[in-house]
């Protein structure tokens, strides 16, 4: 189940992804609630530094806001085993895009000091829009349901 949400500008968001065996990813897409003209979101996959979002695995690049629905970008991306992060930059504050409901009961990344209304469902961080950068900077726990889900889909 999805709620639809708006995001903040100039802020780079981050969800946990896990990975039980090799895969290869074909799509990497959001769904957008609310159409910003000229606006923008920019997808990518980072690698895993102790639980938080490391290294640049993928920009997969930009998905226009222009319209309403799923946005999606072909890619394609091998990963093995282990813990990844799905991210997306926004360049509006009016963007909405859905997000997990369910995302509160999932404790993949920890529990908040506000424990216990405080579980952390993502990081982000301040990010001039533009190209994902190289390393995620210094992350900040999210603890609100307030970031764009990114899903992926498996080649066939």
């Amino acid at each position: 189940m999805t709620v639809s949400t708006a995001l903040t500008a100039n802020r780079i968001y981050a969800h946990p992804l896990i990975v039980a065996k090799t895969i290869t990813v074909d799509i990497i897409a959001v769904n957008c609630t609310t159409l910003i003209a000229g606006g923008g979101l920019r997808l990518g996959i980072y690698s895993d530094n102790n639980g938080e979002p490391g290294a640049l695995l993928l920009d997969a690049g930009a998905v226009s806001t222009a319209a309403t629905g799923v946005k999606t970008i072909t890619i394609t991306q091998q990963l093995t085993a282990g813990l990844y992060w799905l991210a997306a930059a926004s360049s509006h504050a009016t963007h909405a895009f859905r997000t997990p409901a369910i995302a509160a009961t999932l404790n993949i990344i920890g529990v908040a000091s506000t424990l216990p209304t405080g579980v952390a469902t993502h990081f982000y961080a301040a990010h001039t829009y533009g190209a994902l950068p190289s390393t995620f900077p210094t992350p900040t726990e999210g603890t609100t349901l307030i970031y764009p889900a990114v899903f992926i889909r498996l080649s066939t």
